[in-house]
């Protein structure tokens, strides 16, 4: 950068002031520091094509995909796949089979096929008088178990999972039975040490379709 008379300027008179081109030939300017976390952003609008704005990426949810069943044999999610940590949001499912266990399988090769060996563990209490199951599944991740498909019966809940390098863990939260008409809490574990570096993954049933319901996935943006 050139400046044909120093004398003019430009001054910078704050603590994080840019001295800025404004176009060929022209005087340089001045752009003004942001606020705290701000990134500089590209905005030819702007008379020195630059702009301060809150950074687009970091610490928030990103929508991958969300995918509605309509009497499924699975439903896959095959893309969009590129981060460690995932929250996966089962929403009103239904399943045809009575009662009837919904499953997570992984898979390695961006789901030509999926793996069903080398998952570990899952734990879960039903309230409302219901047993407390304690049950192991080598073959997937047990994401729910003794669902009715009896009227107003469906299942809603969210599992914060992490496909790494390692290995694979899906971890439940509270669930909510609409259960034979009534509302019963579902308290569970997950799974940890399934199979590492997963790409894909497929959310199925133990029997029967995915009658209807939504499954949403998002990447943790960290």
């Amino acid at each position: 950068m050139t400046f044909t008379n120093p004398s003019n300027g430009p001054y910078l008179n704050a603590k994080g002031e840019l001295v800025v081109g404004t176009g060929a030939g022209t005087q340089p300017g001045l752009l003004t520091v942001g606020s705290n976390n701000q990134v500089l952003t590209a905005d030819s609008s702007q008379t020195t094509g630059m702009k301060w704005a809150a950074s687009s990426s970091g610490g928030g949810l990103v929508l991958i995909q969300s995918q509605s069943a309509s009497s499924s044999s699975a439903l896959h999610f095959t893309s969009g796949l590129v981060y460690v940590d995932y929250l996966i949001v089962l929403s009103n499912i239904v399943t045809a089979g009575n009662p009837d266990t919904i499953y997570l399988q992984v898979s390695t090769n961006g789901g030509s096929s999926y793996l069903s060996t080398g998952y570990q563990g899952y734990s879960g209490t039903l309230l409302n008088s219901s047993p407390i199951y304690n049950l192991t599944s080598p073959n997937a991740f047990v994401l729910a178990t003794n669902i009715q498909n009896t009227a107003g019966a469906a299942v809603s809940g969210q599992f914060q999972a992490t496909f790494g390098t390692a290995n694979s863990v899906v971890v439940g939260t509270t669930f909510l039975y609409s259960y034979g008409g009534g509302n019963n809490w579902a308290m569970y574990g997950g799974g940890g040490g399934g199979p590492a570096n997963a790409n894909a993954f497929q959310i199925v049933v133990g029997s029967g379709t995915i009658v209807s319901g939504t499954v949403t996935l998002y990447g943790y943006n960290e």
